[in-house]
Protein backbone atom coordinates (compact mmCIF):
# COMPACT_ATOMS: atom_id res chain seq x y z
CA UNK A 1 0.00 0.00 0.00
CA UNK A 2 1.52 3.07 -1.28
CA UNK A 3 0.26 6.71 -0.79
CA UNK A 4 1.51 9.59 -2.65
CA UNK A 5 1.27 13.11 -2.51
CA UNK A 6 1.59 15.61 -4.95
CA UNK A 7 2.51 19.12 -5.07
CA UNK A 8 -0.06 21.89 -6.60
CA UNK A 9 0.92 22.83 -9.67
CA UNK A 10 -0.22 26.06 -10.93
CA UNK A 11 0.50 27.45 -14.70
CA UNK A 12 -0.23 30.80 -16.26
CA UNK A 13 -2.88 31.18 -18.85
CA UNK A 14 -1.36 33.63 -21.94
CA UNK A 15 -3.70 35.28 -24.59
CA UNK A 16 -3.38 32.89 -27.10
CA UNK A 17 -4.33 29.60 -25.02
CA UNK A 18 -7.63 28.58 -25.47
CA UNK A 19 -10.35 29.43 -23.25
CA UNK A 20 -11.04 27.02 -20.16
CA UNK A 21 -14.25 25.66 -19.79
CA UNK A 22 -15.94 23.46 -16.67
CA UNK A 23 -17.22 20.38 -17.91
CA UNK A 24 -20.22 18.97 -15.53
CA UNK A 25 -19.58 15.26 -14.46
CA UNK A 26 -21.75 12.74 -13.63
CA UNK A 27 -21.76 9.80 -11.54
CA UNK A 28 -23.65 6.52 -12.35
CA UNK A 29 -23.54 4.48 -9.55
CA UNK A 30 -24.05 0.68 -10.16
CA UNK A 31 -24.12 -2.58 -7.27
CA UNK A 32 -23.00 0.09 -4.77
CA UNK A 33 -25.18 -0.36 -1.99
CA UNK A 34 -22.70 -0.17 1.09
CA UNK A 35 -22.20 3.64 0.11
CA UNK A 36 -24.85 6.26 1.70
CA UNK A 37 -25.72 9.26 -0.32
CA UNK A 38 -23.62 11.53 1.20
CA UNK A 39 -20.88 9.40 -0.05
CA UNK A 40 -22.07 9.07 -2.97
CA UNK A 41 -21.96 12.94 -3.33
CA UNK A 42 -18.65 13.61 -2.33
CA UNK A 43 -16.78 11.39 -4.62
CA UNK A 44 -18.63 12.69 -7.03
CA UNK A 45 -17.32 16.35 -5.96
CA UNK A 46 -13.80 14.68 -5.65
CA UNK A 47 -13.80 13.98 -9.49
CA UNK A 48 -15.35 16.93 -10.31
CA UNK A 49 -12.51 18.98 -8.85
CA UNK A 50 -9.90 17.13 -11.15
CA UNK A 51 -11.68 18.22 -13.96
CA UNK A 52 -12.77 21.82 -13.01
CA UNK A 53 -10.82 23.61 -15.38
CA UNK A 54 -9.40 22.17 -18.80
CA UNK A 55 -8.01 23.18 -22.25
CA UNK A 56 -10.33 23.21 -24.68
CA UNK A 57 -12.30 20.07 -25.28
CA UNK A 58 -11.58 16.67 -22.95
CA UNK A 59 -9.68 14.09 -24.63
CA UNK A 60 -9.84 10.48 -24.31
CA UNK A 61 -6.95 10.47 -21.57
CA UNK A 62 -9.38 12.73 -19.75
CA UNK A 63 -11.81 10.29 -19.76
CA UNK A 64 -9.85 7.39 -18.72
CA UNK A 65 -8.47 9.60 -15.30
CA UNK A 66 -11.81 10.96 -14.61
CA UNK A 67 -12.60 7.29 -14.72
CA UNK A 68 -9.95 6.11 -13.07
CA UNK A 69 -10.54 8.74 -10.44
CA UNK A 70 -13.59 7.80 -9.59
CA UNK A 71 -12.90 3.91 -9.43
CA UNK A 72 -10.23 4.18 -6.92
CA UNK A 73 -12.41 6.55 -4.53
CA UNK A 74 -14.87 4.04 -4.74
CA UNK A 75 -12.49 1.43 -4.53
CA UNK A 76 -11.41 3.21 -1.16
CA UNK A 77 -14.54 3.95 0.37
CA UNK A 78 -15.21 -0.31 0.07
CA UNK A 79 -11.67 -1.09 1.59
CA UNK A 80 -12.62 0.91 4.62
CA UNK A 81 -15.38 -1.26 5.50
CA UNK A 82 -12.85 -4.57 5.45
CA UNK A 83 -13.94 -4.96 1.61
CA UNK A 84 -9.72 -5.13 0.88
CA UNK A 85 -10.10 -7.33 -2.56
CA UNK A 86 -12.99 -5.65 -3.79
CA UNK A 87 -13.42 -5.02 -7.69
CA UNK A 88 -14.66 -1.76 -9.57
CA UNK A 89 -15.13 -0.54 -13.29
CA UNK A 90 -15.24 2.59 -14.01
CA UNK A 91 -16.13 3.73 -17.83
CA UNK A 92 -17.33 7.29 -19.44
CA UNK A 93 -20.74 6.92 -21.80
CA UNK A 94 -20.40 7.89 -24.98
CA UNK A 95 -20.05 11.25 -26.14
CA UNK A 96 -20.85 12.30 -29.91
CA UNK A 97 -17.23 13.31 -32.08
CA UNK A 98 -16.08 16.65 -32.98
CA UNK A 99 -18.76 18.40 -30.33
CA UNK A 100 -17.36 20.81 -26.95
CA UNK A 101 -18.62 18.61 -24.11
CA UNK A 102 -20.03 20.52 -20.80
CA UNK A 103 -20.75 17.50 -19.24
CA UNK A 104 -19.90 13.39 -19.30
CA UNK A 105 -21.88 10.83 -17.63
CA UNK A 106 -19.60 8.45 -15.94
CA UNK A 107 -20.72 4.35 -15.02
CA UNK A 108 -19.15 3.14 -11.65
CA UNK A 109 -19.62 -0.60 -11.52
CA UNK A 110 -18.65 -2.58 -8.17
CA UNK A 111 -18.13 -5.78 -9.92
CA UNK A 112 -17.50 -7.59 -7.01
CA UNK A 113 -17.09 -6.54 -2.81
CA UNK A 114 -15.47 -9.93 -1.98
CA UNK A 115 -15.23 -11.26 1.07
CA UNK A 116 -15.19 -8.64 4.86
CA UNK A 117 -12.03 -8.88 6.06
CA UNK A 118 -10.59 -8.14 10.24
CA UNK A 119 -6.81 -7.60 11.16
CA UNK A 120 -5.45 -10.60 12.75
CA UNK A 121 -2.29 -9.65 13.84
CA UNK A 122 0.45 -6.70 12.56
CA UNK A 123 3.98 -7.85 12.58
CA UNK A 124 7.08 -5.48 11.98
CA UNK A 125 10.29 -6.69 10.45
CA UNK A 126 13.82 -4.36 10.27
CA UNK A 127 12.53 -1.93 13.61
CA UNK A 128 15.87 -1.44 15.81
CA UNK A 129 15.03 1.77 16.34
CA UNK A 130 11.52 1.18 18.47
CA UNK A 131 9.79 -1.65 19.89
CA UNK A 132 7.10 -3.74 17.93
CA UNK A 133 4.69 -2.02 21.21
CA UNK A 134 5.43 1.02 20.80
CA UNK A 135 5.15 1.13 16.68
CA UNK A 136 2.20 -0.86 17.52
CA UNK A 137 0.55 1.86 19.91
CA UNK A 138 0.47 4.00 17.11
CA UNK A 139 -1.54 2.07 14.59
CA UNK A 140 -5.37 3.28 15.13
CA UNK A 141 -6.75 -0.19 14.37
CA UNK A 142 -6.38 -3.99 16.83
CA UNK A 143 -6.38 -7.18 16.10
CA UNK A 144 -10.31 -8.30 15.36
CA UNK A 145 -11.34 -5.10 14.28
CA UNK A 146 -12.48 -4.32 10.89
CA UNK A 147 -9.54 -3.99 7.96
CA UNK A 148 -10.01 -0.75 7.07
CA UNK A 149 -7.46 1.42 4.39
CA UNK A 150 -8.01 4.70 6.12
CA UNK A 151 -6.67 3.48 9.48
CA UNK A 152 -3.36 1.40 8.08
CA UNK A 153 -2.59 4.43 6.09
CA UNK A 154 -2.97 6.55 9.46
CA UNK A 155 -0.90 4.18 11.28
CA UNK A 156 1.76 4.74 9.04
CA UNK A 157 1.49 8.26 8.40
CA UNK A 158 2.16 8.17 12.93
CA UNK A 159 5.00 5.69 12.44
CA UNK A 160 6.95 8.01 9.79
CA UNK A 161 6.17 11.20 11.72
CA UNK A 162 7.67 9.20 15.06
CA UNK A 163 10.75 7.95 12.69
CA UNK A 164 11.34 11.88 11.69
CA UNK A 165 11.16 13.25 15.04
CA UNK A 166 14.56 11.17 15.45
CA UNK A 167 16.46 12.17 12.18
CA UNK A 168 15.48 9.26 10.22
CA UNK A 169 13.93 10.96 7.30
CA UNK A 170 14.58 8.18 4.83
CA UNK A 171 12.41 5.75 6.60
CA UNK A 172 10.12 3.60 4.20
CA UNK A 173 7.62 0.88 5.30
CA UNK A 174 6.28 -1.84 3.04
CA UNK A 175 3.12 -3.62 4.29
CA UNK A 176 2.70 -6.53 3.03
CA UNK A 177 -0.74 -8.23 3.45
CA UNK A 178 -1.34 -12.09 3.95
CA UNK A 179 -5.13 -13.32 3.45
CA UNK A 180 -6.55 -16.11 5.21
CA UNK A 181 -9.60 -16.42 2.77
CA UNK A 182 -10.71 -20.09 5.27
CA UNK A 183 -10.83 -17.42 8.83
CA UNK A 184 -11.53 -13.99 6.52
CA UNK A 185 -8.83 -12.35 8.27
CA UNK A 186 -5.68 -10.33 7.11
CA UNK A 187 -2.07 -10.68 8.76
CA UNK A 188 0.16 -7.29 8.05
CA UNK A 189 4.06 -7.49 8.11
CA UNK A 190 5.67 -4.26 8.10
CA UNK A 191 8.65 -4.66 6.59
CA UNK A 192 10.86 -1.63 7.79
CA UNK A 193 13.77 0.35 6.07
CA UNK A 194 14.71 3.04 8.70
CA UNK A 195 17.13 4.38 6.64
CA UNK A 196 19.94 5.83 8.53
CA UNK A 197 20.02 9.16 11.52
CA UNK A 198 20.29 12.14 9.69
CA UNK A 199 21.72 15.07 11.78
CA UNK A 200 22.00 18.87 11.09
CA UNK A 201 25.54 19.14 9.58
CA UNK A 202 25.16 23.19 9.66
CA UNK A 203 24.11 26.39 7.51
CA UNK A 204 25.18 28.23 4.93
CA UNK A 205 24.23 32.17 4.59
CA UNK A 206 24.18 34.61 1.89
CA UNK A 207 23.40 38.47 1.77
CA UNK A 208 23.81 38.92 6.20
CA UNK A 209 26.29 41.61 7.50
CA UNK A 210 29.19 40.00 9.29
CA UNK A 211 26.99 40.76 12.74
CA UNK A 212 24.31 39.11 11.69
CA UNK A 213 25.86 36.04 10.44
CA UNK A 214 27.63 35.80 13.92
CA UNK A 215 24.36 35.71 15.39
CA UNK A 216 23.06 33.39 13.05
CA UNK A 217 25.90 31.19 13.43
CA UNK A 218 25.73 31.45 17.06
CA UNK A 219 22.06 30.20 17.48
CA UNK A 220 23.06 27.28 14.99
CA UNK A 221 25.75 26.29 16.88
CA UNK A 222 23.96 24.10 20.05
CA UNK A 223 22.07 22.38 16.90
CA UNK A 224 24.71 20.90 15.16
CA UNK A 225 24.80 17.57 15.19
CA UNK A 226 22.03 16.90 16.79
CA UNK A 227 18.71 14.36 15.11
CA UNK A 228 17.58 16.76 12.11
CA UNK A 229 13.53 17.24 12.20
CA UNK A 230 10.95 19.57 10.39
CA UNK A 231 10.53 20.87 14.07
CA UNK A 232 14.47 21.35 14.61
CA UNK A 233 14.16 23.55 11.55
CA UNK A 234 11.18 25.83 12.55
CA UNK A 235 13.02 26.32 15.85
CA UNK A 236 15.79 28.32 13.90
CA UNK A 237 13.44 29.97 11.68
CA UNK A 238 11.80 31.49 14.60
CA UNK A 239 15.32 32.31 16.66
CA UNK A 240 16.77 34.34 13.18
CA UNK A 241 13.83 36.18 12.69
CA UNK A 242 15.20 38.69 15.30
CA UNK A 243 18.71 38.67 13.64
CA UNK A 244 17.76 39.38 10.20
CA UNK A 245 16.72 42.06 8.31
CA UNK A 246 12.68 43.06 8.58
CA UNK A 247 12.08 41.72 4.76
CA UNK A 248 14.13 38.56 4.86
CA UNK A 249 12.34 35.18 5.68
CA UNK A 250 14.12 32.49 8.00
CA UNK A 251 11.12 29.41 6.33
CA UNK A 252 12.54 30.22 3.20
CA UNK A 253 15.53 27.55 3.18
CA UNK A 254 16.71 25.09 0.87
CA UNK A 255 18.12 21.49 2.37
CA UNK A 256 20.58 19.39 0.85
CA UNK A 257 21.05 16.21 2.65
CA UNK A 258 24.32 14.19 1.89
CA UNK A 259 23.15 10.83 2.10
CA UNK A 260 26.73 8.85 2.70
CA UNK A 261 27.30 11.33 5.98
CA UNK A 262 23.89 11.14 6.83
CA UNK A 263 24.61 14.99 7.48
CA UNK A 264 21.32 17.79 6.33
CA UNK A 265 22.57 21.01 5.60
CA UNK A 266 20.78 24.48 5.58
CA UNK A 267 20.96 26.74 2.66
CA UNK A 268 19.28 30.51 3.04
CA UNK A 269 19.57 33.30 0.93
CA UNK A 270 18.63 36.78 1.72
CA UNK A 271 21.28 38.35 -0.99
CA UNK A 272 17.45 39.94 -2.47
CA UNK A 273 16.38 41.06 0.70
CA UNK A 274 19.80 42.34 2.02
CA UNK A 275 19.62 45.01 -1.41
CA UNK A 276 16.36 46.07 -0.23
CA UNK A 277 17.16 46.24 3.38
CA UNK A 278 20.32 48.25 2.18
CA UNK A 279 19.20 50.87 -0.35
CA UNK A 280 16.08 51.72 1.77
CA UNK A 281 18.61 52.22 4.65
CA UNK A 282 20.54 54.69 2.31
CA UNK A 283 17.73 56.61 1.28
CA UNK A 284 16.60 57.07 5.22
CA UNK A 285 19.84 58.43 5.71
CA UNK A 286 20.24 60.76 2.80
CA UNK A 287 16.64 62.05 3.60
CA UNK A 288 17.83 62.79 6.94
CA UNK A 289 20.59 64.97 5.91
CA UNK A 290 17.94 67.71 4.93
Amino acid sequence: MYLLLLPAVSFCRTASDPPAHRVGINLKFENAELLSAAEKVQITELVQQESSEIEGNPTAENFSAWADEAAERVREAYQDRGYFEVEVHAGVLPVPNGRQVDGVEIAVKVLQPGERYRLQDIHWTHATVFSDGQLASLMPIHPGEVFGRAKIAKGLENVRELYGSRGYINFICIPNANIDEGHGTITLNMDIDEGGKFTLGGAVFSGLTEDQLRQALEILAPLRGQPYTSSSVRSISKQLQSVLPPCADPGDVQLRADGFAHTVYLFYDFEECADQWFNSKVEVDEAEKY
